[in-house]
C-alpha cells in the first residue's frame, strides 16, 4: 500500500501548489489524512525528507488555519500530529472562518467610506474610493455565497 500513500501524498502536494502553497504543507497534510493513527512529528520529517524545524513551522501554520492538531501521547515526549477524517466538517469550518472574515470586512469598509467620500476632492481621490465601493460590492457578493455554502453544510 506504499503506491497508495504515495499517490495520495503526491495528489495533496499538486493540490496545495495549485493554491499557492508549498509542497511540504501537502506532504504533512496528506500524511496525516492517509494514516488512521496521529503520527510523530519527528516521523513526518523523516519521510519527507524536510527538517523537524521545516516541519514545525509549516505545523504551525496549518495548526492556525485548523487544518490539523497537536496532541502529547502518556509516556513520550514526542508531539503527534493528526487531521480531522470528516473534510465535510474541515470546509465547514474554513468557510465559517472565511465569513467571519468577510464579515469584518463589510462592517468596515461603509464606516470608511462614509469617513473619507466627501474628503475626495482630486480625481485620484475619487478613483480610490470606486475602488473601495466597488471591492465592498464584490465581498459582499461572495459573502452572500458563502453563506449560502454554510446553509447547506446545515441541512445535512
Amino acid at each position: 500500500m506504499k503506491a497508495l500513500d504515495n499517490e495520495f501524498i503526491s495528489m495533496y502536494q499538486d493540490m496545495c501548489m495549485m493554491h499557492g502553497m508549498d509542497r511540504a504543507l501537502g506532504s504533512i497534510v496528506g500524511i496525516l489524512y492517509i494514516e488512521p493513527e496521529p503520527v510523530a512529528m519527528e516521523d513526518i520529517a523523516k519521510k519527507t525528507g524536510y527538517s523537524l524545524a521545516s516541519i514545525s513551522n509549516k505545523v504551525k501554520m496549518l495548526e492556525q488555519i485548523g487544518m490539523i492538531s497537536k496532541m502529547h501521547k502518556p509516556g513520550t515526549k514526542k508531539i503527534y500530529l493528526s487531521v480531522d477524517k470528516d473534510m465535510s466538517k474541515v470546509m465547514e469550518g474554513m468557510f465559517t472562518k472565511k465569513l467571519a472574515a468577510l464579515n469584518m470586512v463589510t462592517s468596515s469598509i461603509p464606516k470608511m467610506l462614509d469617513k473619507y467620500k466627501n474628503k475626495a476632492k482630486t480625481e485620484k481621490d475619487k478613483k480610490k474610493i470606486d475602488l473601495v465601493e466597488n471591492y465592498y460590492k464584490q465581498i459582499s457578493q461572495f459573502k452572500d455565497i458563502i453563506a449560502k455554502i454554510l446553509k447547506e453544510f446545515n441541512k445535512k
